[in-house]
């Protein structure tokens, strides 16, 4: 991470050669953390549901009193 900090910040020059593996391996990054995203996202989801089903077996209905 501080080689790509160093880089953007002009702090450093990276050969011709390593830009385009440093922008392949930011492109796999941002892959990689959308797919986890989404998994993260579907596992809440599931987790939630869990949570509902769990509680709605001992919830009473409220009854209004006249």
């Amino acid at each position: 991470m501080r080689l790509i900090k160093e880089s953007w910040t002009g702090e450093i020059d990276l050969p011709l050669g390593t830009a385009k593996s440093l922008n392949k391996y930011l492109i796999d990054l941002r892959a990689k953390l959308n797919e986890i995203h989404e998994h993260a996202e579907d596992y809440a989801t599931q987790e939630q549901e869990k949570y509902v089903a769990y509680y709605n077996r001992r919830a009473h209905e409220k009854k209004r009193k006249n």
